[in-house]
């Protein structure tokens, strides 16, 4: 039951989020995705390879990434109906060439293989052991076995909190370790994020495979 409610609280923090908030105006907004496209084009995915964004309701890289190689399939995970609405709507008539998902990735269990996992600014806000355990469970068993992973979270030197919640701050060692076993790291780099608002924000990202 506890963890039938922390499900149902995190899902209305951010029903509120986007029903309240200018997408524009959030801070992990991003109007392109560069450094994940840099990852992605890394990974050297071979047509018709499917691609998962998990928490990315409200990203633009499901549109980056149609533009990128049209064989591709896209599928979007998010927790809140409004943001995939927005992520939708932005999309115009590409919309229909994605797979919305709405679900909590701690309890998702999909029906697909992936060859890309990707995750910007999701996992972080993950503070609770079992929460993390549930995700790195998720991701290894919808990752096809040499599938990649982009993971991007606040890093040691990032922001303590976001969205008013705590977040788990993160450098390479400790993320792949957080993960848990089976990926091994590829790549990895910090990134300035600019919001907004004109803060910056130093994020840590990692490229995986699934070995």
């Amino acid at each position: 039951m506890a963890e039938d409610n922390n499900q149902t609280t995190r899902r209305q923090h951010w029903e509120t989020v986007y029903q309240t908030k200018p997408v524009e105006q959030l801070s992990w907004f991003q109007k392109d995705a560069g450094m994940s496209l840099r990852f992605v084009r890394q990974a050297q995915l071979p047509d018709k390879a499917h691609i998962v964004d998990v928490g990315g309701g409200t990203s633009v890289l499901a549109g980056v990434l149609l533009r990128e190689n049209a064989t591709w399939s896209i599928s979007v995970l998010d927790i809140s109906a409004a943001s995939l609405h927005h992520a939708r709507a932005s999309l115009g008539d590409l919309a229909h060439r994605v797979q919305w998902v709405e679900a909590d990735v701690t309890q998702w269990r999909p029906d697909f293989a992936a060859d890309l996992w990707h995750d910007r600014a999701m996992f972080h806000f993950l503070v609770a052991e079992g929460d993390r355990k549930a995700y790195a469970d998720t991701l290894r068993t919808v990752l096809r076995p040499g599938g990649h992973a982009i993971i991007a979270t606040f890093s040691l030197h990032g922001p303590t909190q976001c969205s008013h919640l705590p977040i788990v701050r993160y450098d390479a060692s400790t993320l792949l370790a957080a993960i848990g076993d089976g990926l091994t790291l590829r790549d990895q780099c910090v990134m300035q994020h600019q919001t907004p608002s004109g803060k910056v924000q130093e994020f840590q990202f990692c490229l995986m495979q699934r070995v």
